[in-house]
């Protein structure tokens, strides 16, 4: 049997330690790519990282980035390199002698381990936030809560309103939220301190996270926080309450009333988390264009711009001046993205533009002058302009889109092409207009023929039906006549009767020698004649007045009485003639030596078939229109005389 090889014991130290560190490389190498690939994924655990025009870098929760801003290409993890395989151990030599080792070198004490430094203390405020959100977890969720308490103080939280009370939106069937007219109504609660930029940059924002459709109308107003409060069960109309997350806790992170009440809106289903408007997106969103306007102010100053642009002068003017060699439309579609690229809502809302189109030199002028809102051109155009302008110590922005020429082309081959079709559509318009009003004459003048002859006809048919209808209204006055005036006779002699009697108690009460030798009996006996011949005391106040008039001496001549009217009137459902009488009383006094007409109008139910007179009138004819227009309403007064 072929003998063992044996290591001398004074090789062991130099042999054995390089085969025992070449058998541990593969695990020293899978150790190292498990690492780095822990490494790649908690840096994508960490959040988006998104970059403005500037380059500067801010990270974003969520998996997109704000409008206006892009995406960091994120560097690729570098694979781990694949270990050797291990080398075959080959034959040791022969062991020769070796002098004897150097004296190995005394081991240096190992350091004293340091003592850690101490755990910093997360502050009151953050430990203050964390209670809040760990109390406001078991009402709103762990998500919500997170959601409406964690993040800048200027961040802007928005609630959905649940009531019926929302005047456009609504959550559908899919527990989506849409909104009907493409309209919201927005509340901002409390005093915002938001600046007009960021709400204006929240529609963005919406937009890009697909919250809402694009050019949607956004209603705003500012409200107290009474409009949201919880011991009011009706919410006020509006589609979203807006608050900005500084007027939920204040600065040392405790509870403001808002958020009590908003969170008890939520736990009754009456409000709901929309969504958050950031502030530090928008405010690199607004640096980025800032950077951008400045950037192209600069190159066109160095003339290193080629395209269309726009540059800003008066933002309160809506005037664009241009040049007059460029095309009209062109100049209008540069000026539209153009101000649709400002941060200022001011600007960029504007919709209403006049353009004054002239050489350079004129349009310096009109600038000069304030009379130019903005300038719209191409570099070569714009650049002497803004370059003099600058030189005369008036300041230019320079919008942060500029046009670049290839951009200008494709809006020139649209708009000729829109011609085109508009040119086409013109003349289709025109031909159909042209048949339509041919079709609409043929039928107006068969419309025309027709009404005419209708017209003949009707004619004929009314002759013969009111030669007929004054007929039967001749006869039906004649009956009419005929009832009425035999009531106006009976009621004449009533009147006479009337105004006899008082006027003859008068002249026997003034005999005292005649008033003396009447017996009790004779007395009682003439006043119960009187009461035969008197009006009833229902048809007041005529009877006061006739005692009014003869007691001062007023002398009564013989009444006429008219018809005013005659008709049947409603009572307890029975349909019943009703009569108006108009009467005149001649009227003398001697003493005064005067002469007066009395007038007075007398209206009443004549019940025959009970043999009573119901519901008297009696009113001076100066009053009584609007008198028996009340008693025609009230007795459902219908006439057959006044027909």
């Amino acid at each position: 049997m072929k003998k063992r090889y044996q290591f001398p014991v004074k090789k062991f130290d130099l042999t054995h330690c390089w085969m025992l560190l070449m058998s541990f490389r593969w695990f020293n190498v899978a150790v190292l790519g498990v690492a780095a690939t822990l490494l790649a994924n908690a840096s994508n655990a960490q959040g988006t990282e998104c970059q403005d025009a500037s380059g500067r870098r801010v990270s974003v929760s969520g998996g997109s980035c704000p409008f206006g801003l892009t995406p960091v290409p994120r560097a690729p993890v570098a694979e781990p390199p694949k270990p050797a395989p291990p080398p075959v151990a080959a034959t040791p030599p022969a062991p020769r002698p070796q002098p004897a080792p150097p004296p190995v070198a005394a081991t240096p004490p190992a350091p004293r381990p340091q003592p850690a430094p101490p755990a910093r203390q997360p502050s009151t405020a953050a430990v203050a936030l964390a209670n809040l959100v760990d109390k406001y977890t078991p009402t709103l969720g762990a998500k919500t809560a997170n959601k409406i308490l964690e993040g800048d103080a200027r961040d802007i939280v928005f609630f959905f309103n649940e009531t019926d009370s929302a005047p456009n939106g609504v959550r559908g069937l899919s527990g989506d939220i849409a909104f009907s007219n493409n309209t919201i109504r927005l509340c901002i609660l409390g005093e915002s301190k938001a600046p007009d930029e960021f709400i204006d940059w929240v529609k963005i924002d919406w937009v890009q996270q697909k919250y809402t459709i694009e050019n949607f109308n956004l209603k705003l107003d500012r409200c107290k926080f009474d409009a949201v409060k919880s011991s009011d069960p009706k919410v006020a109309p509006y589609d979203l309450f807006a608050v900005e997350r500084r007027l939920l806790t204040n600065n040392v992170n405790v509870e403001t009333p808002a958020l009590v009440d908003l969170a008890q809106l939520i736990a009754k289903k009456s409000l709901a988390y929309f969504a958050t408007s950031e502030w530090q997106p928008f405010e690199v969103y607004q640096e980025a264009r800032r950077a951008e306007a400045e950037k192209n102010l600069k190159l066109l100053r160095d003339g290193k711009l080629e395209g269309y642009g726009l540059a800003l002068l008066v933002p309160e003017l809506d005037v664009a001046c241009g040049s007059d060699a460029a095309d009209k439309q062109v100049l209008y579609e540069v000026a539209s993205r153009g101000l649709q690229s400002f941060t200022e809502p001011n600007i960029r809302n504007k919709r209403r533009l006049t353009l004054r189109q002239g050489t350079a030199e004129a349009i310096f002028v009109q600038a000069k002058r304030r009379q130019c809102g903005f300038i719209v051109g191409d570099a070569a155009y714009l650049k002497p302009i803004v370059t003099a302008l600058e030189r005369d110590g008036q300041k230019v922005t320079i919008a942060p889109l500029w046009l670049k020429q290839d951009r200008v082309d494709e809006i020139l081959k649209a708009v000729a092409t829109k011609y085109k079709d508009a040119d086409l559509q013109a003349r289709r318009r025109e031909q159909e207009q042209r048949d339509r009003d041919t079709e609409a004459a043929r039928k107006l003048e068969e419309e025309r023929q027709r009404v005419e002859q209708q017209e003949k006809l009707d004619a004929a048919k009314k002759a013969n039906e009111d030669k007929e209808k004054q007929e039967d209204l001749k006869r039906m006055r004649k009956l009419v006549e005929s009832r009425g005036q035999a009531l106006v006779d009976t009621f004449n002699i009533s009147a006479r009767k009337h105004l006899s009697s008082v006027s003859q108690e008068l002249l026997e009460l003034k005999d005292a020698a005649a008033q003396r030798r009447m017996t009790d009996e004779q007395r009682a006996a003439k006043a119960q004649a009187r009461r035969k011949e008197r009006m009833a005391d229902a048809w007041s106040p005529f009877p006061a007045w006739v005692a009014d008039r003869a007691k001062e001496e007023w002398g009564f001549g013989d009444t006429k009485a008219t018809l005013e009217d005659y008709g049947l009137a409603k009572w307890r459902s029975r349909s019943i003639e009703a009569i108006s009488v108009k009467v005149e009383i001649p009227m003398t006094n001697r003493h005064i030596g005067e002469r007066q007409t009395a007038c007075w109008q007398f209206v009443w139910i004549n019940d025959d078939e009970f043999n009573f007179t119901r519901n008297l009138l009696a009113v001076p004819c100066d009053k009584y229109p609007a008198a028996f227009k009340k008693w025609t309403d009230e007795n459902l007064f219908k006439s057959q005389w006044k027909l």
